[in-house]
């Protein structure tokens, strides 16, 4: 059980990148906008959507691959979506969700025929369901977005006190795959003497088993 400061993931947003922000819902502060489902479309650069001087297709995959023993990654190998990240193709009109025979043809279907032909697939990652605050006066965002675990993933899980009471404090749960966050959560405990619900002060090994407050998760 560990009690360091929770690990934060921060969505970066480069020069190449164009985001999209959800209606804002909830005032955090007077000059702030809290988001809750902000969305990231990155289609990094035109060589990740083009085939390699060696002819090889350069793709995008949602979520975690296998590593192939010949560097090749194949059709069962790739995932058009991972939880609340997904592959999106140009299809001249619009943004539709990729297909593999896709990954390797222009917006019109026609197949990218070498690294010179002037012609890309158009793709996207598109990550969902962020949330953070727009500070509009002061132009400035902080916006973050956290993963999934899935089928056989191992999730390491930190615990934390995130607030002290008298008679009651809370823990905050930090949960990550491989270093990856996924979950972040609080729970309130309420400390009562023993088979009643009689409220009591907290034991102080409780509180010398965790230590002082740390950040919430976020």
């Amino acid at each position: 059980m560990r009690t360091e400061i929770f690990r934060r993931l921060a969505g970066v947003v480069c020069a190449a990148a164009l985001v999209w922000l959800a209606v804002p819902v909830v005032p955090a502060q007077a000059d702030e906008v809290e988001l809750t489902e902000a969305v990231l479309r990155w289609g990094l650069n035109n060589e990740a959507n083009n085939r390699s001087p060696q002819g090889r297709m350069n793709f995008l995959s949602a979520g975690q691959i296998p590593k192939p023993a010949d560097g090749e990654l194949r059709e069962t190998g790739w995932s058009q979506s991972a939880g609340l990240v997904s592959i999106e193709k140009w299809n001249g009109k619009t943004y539709q969700p990729a297909t593999w025979a896709g990954l390797s043809t222009d917006a019109g279907g026609k197949p990218i025929s070498g690294f010179m032909s002037g012609s890309y697939t158009g793709h996207q990652t598109v990550f969902r369901g962020g949330q953070g605050t727009v500070d509009r006066d002061a132009g400035t965002a902080h916006i973050e977005w956290q993963g999934s675990a899935g089928n056989g993933d191992v999730v390491d899980v930190d615990v934390a006190a995130v607030r002290w009471g008298n008679t009651s404090f809370e823990l905050g749960y930090a949960g990550s795959v491989e270093g990856r966050p996924v979950f972040t959560s609080t729970v309130l405990y309420v400390s009562v003497q023993l088979g009643t619900t009689q409220t009591m002060p907290t034991p102080v090994e409780v509180v010398e088993a965790f230590g002082p407050a740390v950040d919430r998760p976020s």
